[in-house]
């Protein structure tokens, strides 16, 4: 039987264990294991249904960032403690980092990431020859190694020539401070363009507006403004020119950078009786975040 002494060191132990990595936008993080605590926080539906779920799990989990380490989730705007590092003003590249790095950390930093996933496809019923929908689980497997981390920059206008600095930023404040007011300037527009890169803040903001996903719902999550002189005036999307509308997310995209958590596979489990060729087979994309083991192993 345990003493009491002995369990007390096994906690000591666990609590004292972080890992400690360098955030795509420069900063270095250090996270502690997951425990029982953090998957209350996955699992809790109230938090699931406010979509306090995340920054909760941030905070519950993160013990520093460059320097700082009061960490805080602030629930409403209207918090008066301010200080520390709110967990909202992440970029979420680099949540979706942090995430993946706590995945790796849990499972001792194995790459083969292998997880049981159903596909869904149709069959013909050969008595009435109807068409019906049919499930089997299948074993997936992901080599988290090969995911692409790309660092997000920031643009430099020199004599008319756009080049993208990285960012690399010891502190986080100055990672804040450089993904706002963003300027991107297009060929035969006379105005400036400025948006800020998308942070878990701009996101809960878009969730509590209700904005409804669209093709331009990702800028105006971004606050894509125009600027006056010295003024900066939100754009109205559904009068600008289409070509205008693409070349400025593609501009957005090449400098938030990317931690691209998605996975594409082909259907394998589709009509046995149908003729298909193997690169016909239909795809199915989802993102890792929404496999429950990913984050925590045995969730039901």
């Amino acid at each position: 039987m345990y003493k009491f002494a002995e369990i007390t060191k096994y906690f000591n132990y666990i609590s004292m264990e972080t890992h400690v990595f360098t955030l795509p936008s420069g900063p270095e993080c250090e996270i502690t294991p997951f425990t029982g605590k953090e998957r209350e926080i996955y699992t809790n539906r109230a938090y699931l249904k406010d979509n306090s779920m995340l920054p909760r799990l941030l905070k519950s989990m993160v013990v520093r960032i460059g320097s700082e380490t009061n960490i805080r989730y602030n629930i409403s705007t209207t918090d008066k403690d301010q200080s520390g590092f709110d967990v909202l003003d992440l970029l979420v590249e680099d949540v979706n980092y942090i995430l993946l790095q706590a995945h790796r950390f849990d499972v001792d930093f194995e790459d083969v990431f292998t997880f049981d996933y159903e596909f869904k496809g149709y069959v013909q019923n050969s008595e009435d020859d109807k068409t019906i929908q049919v499930c089997k689980m299948h074993p997936i497997s992901v080599n988290l190694a090969d995911i692409e981390i790309v660092k997000p920059k920031s643009p430099r206008y020199e004599d008319g020539n756009l080049k993208f600095l990285e960012l690399q930023f010891v502190e986080y404040k100055d990672v804040i401070a450089a993904a706002k007011h963003i300027p991107i300037r297009i060929d035969k527009v006379h105005e400036e363009f400025v948006f800020d890169m998308l942070t878990l803040r701009l996101n809960k903001e878009a969730e509590r507006k209700k904005l409804t996903p669209s093709i331009n719902s990702t800028l105006v999550m971004r606050n894509l403004r125009i600027r006056y002189d010295d003024k900066e005036v939100a754009v109205d999307l559904k009068s600008m020119r289409s070509a205008h509308i693409g070349k400025i997310q593609k501009f957005i995209k090449g400098c938030e950078g990317s931690c691209d958590l998605s996975v594409v596979v082909d259907n394998e489990y589709y009509l046995d009786s149908m003729p298909i060729n193997d690169s016909n087979l239909p795809k199915i994309s989802f993102n890792l975040l929404s496999v429950p083991d990913f984050l925590f192993q045995g969730v039901i």
